[in-house]
């Protein structure tokens, strides 16, 4: 990485040529003694650039004789770049960064936008300090995204795929799900109920469709079929589409280019937006795949086991690549909750689940950042624990949207 010894940031609230305000950092002494001057601590952090080193993280940045009480700087690239997440070899049974090793996680600080929260601290500090008006001009948005895994749980699926999963449930005793295979409605042909929602609160929901070949994590129709086609056809003519990149896909260029076409040539248009299925990608290489064919925005950083912020913010930001030591052409739109998060990791009842996201949406609502949820068409199937689950929907949407 590039030297850094100093950065000098001059800063005029009123766009005039001249300087009125100085933030140092790296240097002992300011530029000009009579101009407000802060100074952020420089820890040598980037002249000593060290994957495995952390720097120092707050929970509140505070102001004490003009200067700030950690290294601003150095705190939000860590978070940002993902630097912790680079060739781990501790990971979870999906070969996917543990959350537990997350440093924000560690500290007890997950929950909340820190870096979102940090920047603002910054500008109402200043402005307090030296009677400027420095502003954060953002505004609050709500993103409702769905992943669909499964088009379809029983409809389309081979006979002799369909005898083999009948008798499983004979064999559980689940007569619950075995007396579903044989009714007219899918249970996962959820598309119009997912629709009236979006459209209730003025939403246009992002889809994100897996393509790939079945694999043990990968169990949907084979895109060829064409229910599947019908299905993504529809959704296509009110939804944009994302790619879903399969278990394996995320480790094989290959693999997701080949995704890509396919679903690109079903709905007759180009493909620029991702998340990778079962959240499963490894940096820098995962990234690097994605843009190298294309794809503009990946939504696939959130946490799979618990609802917060993985990289200290809501806001969206352009990924920047360590090894390249370069900023990228990818935003990164990060994710706060999961629909199986809450149920199924966490394991909250209804009113539990609700809060929580409420208690999520107010805190980026309060930075005016970007409250991303994920669905999936799976998860109103009352036999498999998901009763009652569209009024959690629901009313998450209807919170973050009021």
């Amino acid at each position: 990485m590039d030297q850094l010894d100093s950065v000098h940031y001059l800063i005029s609230s009123e766009l005039h040529q001249d300087v009125d305000l100085i933030i140092c950092y790296g240097l002992d002494k300011p530029l000009i003694k009579s101009l407000p001057t802060f100074t952020i601590p420089y820890t040598d952090y980037f002249s000593r650039f060290d994957k495995d080193r952390k720097p120092t993280i707050e929970r509140v940045l505070s102001l004490r004789q003009a200067e700030f009480n950690f290294d601003l700087f150095a705190a939000i690239f860590f978070l940002l770049s993902r630097v912790e997440e680079y060739a781990k070899d501790d990971l979870d049974v999906h070969k996917r960064f543990k959350s537990s090793t997350n440093l924000l996680v560690k500290k007890g600080l997950h929950e909340y936008p820190v870096v979102d929260e940090w920047i603002i601290a910054f500008a109402h500090l200043i402005n307090e300090a030296s009677n400027h008006k420095l502003q954060i001009n953002s505004k609050f948005k709500c993103l409702s995204t769905i992943d669909i895994d499964h088009v379809y749980a029983f409809k389309g699926k081979p006979l002799l795929h369909s005898i083999g999963s009948s008798l499983k449930d004979v064999l559980s005793l689940n007569f619950k799900r075995l007396r579903d295979r044989f009714q007219d409605f899918d249970p996962f042909d959820t598309y119009a109920l997912m629709h009236d929602i979006n459209s209730r609160y003025d939403l246009t929901p992002h889809y994100f469709i897996l393509t790939s070949d079945k694999t043990k994590y990968d169990r949907s129709l084979n895109p060829a079929h064409p229910l599947f086609n019908n299905v993504v056809k529809s959704i296509a003519e009110y939804s944009k589409i994302g790619i879903h990149p399969s278990y394996y896909g995320s480790e094989s260029l290959s693999s997701i280019q080949k995704e890509l076409n396919i679903l690109s040539s079903i709905i007759g248009s180009e493909i620029d937006t991702s998340r990778f299925h079962f959240l499963r990608m490894q940096l820098p290489d995962s990234f690097n795949y994605l843009e190298s064919i294309g794809i503009k925005e990946d939504y696939s950083l959130g946490f799979a086991d618990r609802i917060g912020f993985r990289s200290g913010t809501s806001k969206p930001y352009y990924w920047y690549d360590i090894h390249k030591d370069q900023v990228t052409d990818l935003l990164i739109m990060p994710f706060q909750i999961m629909d199986v998060t809450l149920n199924k990791y966490l394991q909250l009842d209804q009113k539990e689940a609700v809060m929580q996201c409420q208690l999520i949406i107010d805190r980026v609502k309060q930075v005016n950042g970007q409250f991303v949820l994920i669905w999936h068409n799976s998860s109103f199937y009352d036999h498999e624990g998901w009763a009652g689950w569209d009024k959690v929907y629901s009313e998450i949407l209807a919170y973050a949207t009021a």
